[in-house]
């Protein structure tokens, strides 16, 4: 499941949150999803760090994901590799 632009409440739980960027006022929503995909950062962004905190895979820096992947698809990623694939 993925959610992509701007993570709610309404996100559903388990979903990989696909956006430009993480914002901080949306770091309560990331309790309940299964991992991040972002546009832009690194290592030491804030939805890296968010991440880690709530023990949740992140690819941050893709440059493109919002573009390329559409809201409803079912999506693998890997936070160690930076891998996101489309199921």
């Amino acid at each position: 499941v993925l959610t992509s632009q701007r993570p709610s409440s309404k996100t559903p739980t388990g979903a990989i949150v696909v956006a430009p960027a993480l914002r901080p006022e949306l770091v309560l929503e990331m309790r309940h999803v299964a991992g991040l995909v972002t546009d832009t950062g690194g290592a030491l962004c804030h939805a890296a760090v968010v991440a880690r905190e709530l023990n949740l895979p992140c690819v941050s820096g893709t440059g493109d994901a919002t573009q390329r992947i559409e809201t409803g698809w079912w999506l693998e990623m890997d936070g160690t590799t930076g891998e996101v694939r489309k199921l």
